[in-house]
């Protein structure tokens, strides 16, 4: 069922992790007319702009609902998005805390030096010196940049996503080379 009650469309997948891409969460309803207030969370509100449908899932990645997106807009740091299925107050209240995704065909291209999270994820980190560390488990923002969770052989590492520490991202091998600055991977220790 749906946060409104109604049957799910019948090629609507159930689990979201293969296809699609998580690129938000539903903050909370904005005004009356259904209008819901999203987190990106390529912290990039007009990535939103070339969605034309996306999928409202729980927080668990199971598929809830398609939607088709009638108007977006960025407010600050999030966005004001208008799905044609969602008219009421009632309806966007239901699906606050709900996860939005996006097809993974319909991402943008990024340029050549750039990648998503969920390309890096998985892939297997080693030293310019052969030492191998594991594989990002995950990524975060502070702000500054963003911080790779590598885990491997027992420890875990956070390591900064930045050109000094990256030396190359090979995503069809699945590898990355990095250069540690002094002091960063021990201070797992």
């Amino acid at each position: 069922m749906t946060a409104e009650g109604e049957h799910l469309p019948a090629d609507l997948p159930g689990d979201l992790h293969g296809e699609y891409l998580l690129v938000g969460r539903i903050v909370k309803p904005h005004g009356i007319k259904g209008e819901l207030k999203v987190y990106p969370f390529s912290q990039q509100p007009a990535t939103f702009a070339v969605y034309e449908q996306v999928v409202i899932g729980d927080p668990e990645g199971v598929a809830l609902r398609h939607c088709r997106i009638a108007r977006q807009r960025p407010s600050g740091k999030l966005v004001i998005l208008q799905c044609a299925e969602v008219g009421t107050r009632e309806a966007a209240e239901a699906l606050s805390g709900c996860t939005i995704w996006a097809r993974r065909a319909d991402l943008l291209e990024l340029p050549e030096d750039e990648y998503y999270w969920h390309e890096l994820e998985g892939m297997a980190v080693r030293t310019e010196e052969g030492r191998e560390l594991g594989t990002v488990e995950s990524l975060f923002s502070t702000g500054a940049h963003d911080i790779m969770v590598v885990k491997g052989h027992g420890r875990e590492y956070l390591i900064p996503v930045t050109g000094a520490i990256i030396l190359e991202q090979d995503v069809e091998a699945r590898c990355m080379l990095i250069r540690p600055t002094p002091g960063l991977l021990e201070i797992n220790d």
